[in-house]
Parts: structure tokens; C-alpha cells; sequence
């Protein structure tokens, strides 16, 4: 038997949404975006603190996330607001120091196999 596409099956209703659909699509939206830029800002955070590439930041704050199981936006609004509270959960601090260790680790030998290589 065949998946329907609800959105294009016979049985829907041809017309625009409702003005409450629109309102709860945007306010999901709105979250969703929200919720993008403080990670992008936490991921900032993680790769100047730990002396990383653009592209090892965000595994770090998700090392954390799954590691405390804290949901993800959780873990970036806190490193977001460290540098200025001066504030950090424990739980969260001693997470992202093993997680900045690791990848840390993980660059090194990662340069050292691509110095050897080139």
C-alpha cells in the first residue's frame, strides 16, 4: 500500500488556511529561528573557547545536549549567557570541558594523520 501525500490527497479541502494555523505556523517559525541564533552564538562561544574549527563547534554543544540529556537550546542559552553572568551549571561546565577535551583531541590527530600524509 502507498503513502498518501496528506497535503495533496483528494480528501483535503482546497483552500487557504486558517488565520490560527498561520499564527501557530509563524509562531513556530519564530522559535525555530530564535532558537538557531543562540545556538549559532553558543557555537561561537565553544570555538573561540576551545581554539576550534567553525565546523567542530556545533558536535560539541550536541556532546553536551545528549551527554546531560538537556535539551540543546537549553545548553546554548546557558553558554550564551557565561561570558557575561560569569555563570555556568556545574553539570554544564564540567560536560563542556570533557567535550572541548575530546575535540581538542580529535583535531590533533586529525593534523597530525593530514601532516604525515602531506
Amino acid at each position: 500500500m502507498e503513502d498518501q501525500d496528506p497535503v495533496n490527497s483528494p480528501d483535503r479541502e482546497a483552500g487557504p488556511p486558517a488565520p490560527h494555523d498561520l499564527a501557530r505556523q509563524v509562531d513556530q517559525l519564530t522559535n525555530a529561528l530564535t532558537s538557531h541564533e543562540i545556538v549559532d552564538q553558543a557555537i561561537g562561544v565553544v570555538i573561540a573557547l576551545g581554539a576550534l574549527h567553525p565546523e567542530e563547534g556545533f558536535p560539541v554543544l550536541r556532546t553536551v545536549s545528549q551527554n546531560l540529556n538537556i535539551k540543546l537550546r537549553t545548553v546554548a542559552e546557558q553558554v550564551v549567557r557565561w561570558p557575561g553572568s560569569g555563570t555556568l551549571s556545574p553539570a554544564i561546565r564540567q560536560a563542556l570541558e570533557t567535550a572541548l577535551e575530546q575535540a581538542r583531541t580529535q583535531h590533533a590527530q586529525r593534523n597530525a594523520w593530514q601532516a604525515a600524509d602531506g
